[in-house]
């Protein structure tokens, strides 16, 4: 992909770690730019 991610396309991953689902997820960074850092 190498392209930032679109704000409409972030709300997803946010929602998941605000709810109950993501309680386990501490500590991590997590980068939401279309595997442009992984490159």
């Amino acid at each position: 992909m190498a392209r930032c991610g679109k704000p409409e396309e972030l709300i997803s991953p946010l929602v998941f770690l605000a709810s109950d689902a993501g309680f386990y997820v501490t500590g991590a960074i997590l980068f939401f730019d279309g595997g442009y850092t992984a490159a």
